[in-house]
């Protein structure tokens, strides 16, 4: 059964020029097919973690970044570490994840592969069985094969958080935060 979030129609506003020099939205009704006028649906993915036995690759990495505020420190080493380890693993799984391979993952988790061209990938992801736990997932280019994703896992007992004395941080007891931020990225296939 298909869930009212996971087709989208992207829609896109008309503007009425008014005598008096007003813009004012103009709504108007879809057509009964969006590709008719060039609009493109999108499917709301989610990114299923691949079997060992189909890409057995990861790739760790780590990033830091400095702030007065500590949560902004750590939510952007977070997001370098990921963007981090996504890049490392990328190469190798378009190399060992072929269509039928990404197939056979969707049919596993009960979904199927996207039928789009335009996905997002706005679903929490799904551990394989057995696997770890997963903070979230980013797209992969495919380049023409399969729709890939990387599924992360932030390493949290080894990050690593520092304080120095920074008068600039006077919001923050004078104190600036540096905090070393580690994921771990794995192969994934987007399902819909």
């Amino acid at each position: 059964m298909i869930d009212l979030l996971d087709k989208v129609v992207v829609r896109t506003a008309r503007t009425l020029f008014l005598s008096a020099g007003l813009l004012v939205p103009l709504a108007f009704a879809a057509p009964a097919h969006a590709d008719d006028v060039g609009l493109q649906s999108v499917q709301v993915t989610l990114c299923a973690h691949v079997p060992q036995s189909v890409a057995n690759a990861s790739a760790r990495r780590r990033a830091e970044s400095k702030d007065c505020d500590p949560a902004l420190a750590r939510s952007d080493a977070f997001l370098a570490a990921d963007a981090a380890a996504v890049n490392a693993v990328a190469a190798a799984c378009r190399g060992a994840i072929t269509r039928a391979e990404a197939r056979a993952v969707c049919r596993a988790a009960g979904l199927t592969v996207p039928t789009t061209a335009q996905t997002d990938l706005l679903r929490p992801p799904r551990p394989r069985p057995g696997g770890p736990a997963l903070e979230k997932s980013l797209p992969i280019a495919n380049g023409g094969g399969p729709r890939l994703c990387a599924v992360l896992d932030h390493l949290v007992n080894e990050t690593d958080v520092d304080k120095t004395a920074n008068f600039v941080c006077l919001f923050n007891g004078g104190q600036e935060t540096t905090v070393t931020a580690r994921s771990r990225a794995y192969c994934g296939v987007q399902c819909f």
